[in-house]
């Protein structure tokens, strides 16, 4: 999961981390830095175990990482190639893809890992083999400078937003599926998109303090949960491998819901990418340096149980309540019932 940089400050964070994944079975932690090189963790002892390793050109920063599987990770970046690595050895793996025209925003791999997909800032879709680098279709994708754009956890979907217009495409045929005009929902900005394990739900991170959710086949919003700073936006969003707690952060905060009872499960203080756990059960940031933060997920600290009740009973008390940016439902006080899952 990645930090959005501020604006001006692309390159801000103290430790030099911009993004943050585990692998598939939960054994490795992987960093990419602003600078281009990548950093490897054992899971368990948090201790480090590779880098830094330049995987990029210096200076240009790394905007994700995807395993294809627990030995083989994508890596893309600012210098407009993606990049493919023995993950145990921290080698590279053939030659870099270079046939972007612009900065890589994110690369994914299709079910039958043969197949590739990046998507750059500037909207350019590119289906390639992983083997001979080879490029198979293109497409232009319409998106917009806060990033929301999410593939699928399979591969097989993008999902992009440029202004009022939401935009699902096959990734494997470059193709756009449907698109839905969001100017009647009036919903605020979308700064990122994350989809749930299924791909039925897509999370979005958005500048009124609240995360929307949208239901991909009725192709609506479902509901919106708000989080709680109340001058501050949420500019990311990250969902758990099994679906059941979505992360939402701002500049200083990140805030833990369960997507069942959508109510808060924890709040941390962070201030760099972060990342949940294969099993779900932890969310994990960089402290400092190369030093790691690994937090359980459910237990509440004891430390904000005071404040998540003054924040309940002043926001009980408002008038009126925080408006619905939801075109069909109003926001019930419901989901202001804080409790662990």
């Amino acid at each position: 999961m990645s930090r959005r940089p501020q604006q001006g400050q692309e390159t801000s964070t103290p430790h030099g981390f911009f993004f943050l994944t585990y692998s598939p079975s939960g054994a490795l932690i992987v960093g990419g830095t602003v600078h281009g090189t990548l950093y490897i963790w054992d899971a368990s002892s948090g201790s480090l175990l590779l880098g830094p390793i330049q995987a990029h050109m210096e200076g240009y920063m790394i905007t994700h990482i995807l395993f294809v599987t627990e030995d083989v990770m994508l890596s893309s970046a600012y210098d407009t190639t993606v990049r493919q690595w023995d993950a145990r050895t921290g080698e590279p793996i053939g030659e870099a893809f270079t046939a972007h025209k612009g900065a890589v925003y994110r690369a994914t791999s299709l079910p039958d890992k043969k197949f590739a997909a990046s998507i750059t800032k500037n909207g350019e879709l590119l289906l390639w083999r992983r083997d001979t680098l080879e490029v198979i279709r293109e497409a232009h994708v319409l998106v917009d400078s806060f990033f929301a754009v999410a593939f699928s956890p399979d591969g097989t979907r993008l999902l992009s937003v440029h202004w009022h217009m939401l935009r699902l495409y096959d990734v494997e045929n470059c193709r756009l599926i449907s698109e839905v005009d969001l100017e009647p929902c009036n919903p605020p900005l979308l700064f990122s998109a994350v989809f749930s394990p299924d791909a039925s739900k897509v999370f979005f991170a958005s500048g009124s303090q609240c995360v929307l959710i949208w239901d991909v086949g009725k192709e609506e919003f479902e509901d919106e949960v708000i989080a709680l700073d109340y001058d501050e936006m949420l500019v990311e969003a990250a969902c758990t491998p099994d679906g059941t707690l979505v992360a939402s952060s701002t500049c200083h905060k990140t805030y833990v819901w369960s997507t069942i009872t959508r109510r808060l499960v924890t709040i941390l203080d962070d201030n760099g990418p972060f990342a949940f756990s294969s099993d779900s059960q932890c969310l994990t940031y960089v402290l400092h340096d190369t030093e790691l933060s690994v937090n359980p997920l459910k237990i509440v600290e004891t430390r904000y149980l005071f404040w998540i009740h003054r924040i309940f009973d002043d926001l009980t008390r408002r008038e009126p309540v925080k408006r619905s940016y939801l075109c069909r439902k109003r926001l019930s006080l419901g989901f202001f019932r804080f409790a662990t899952t």
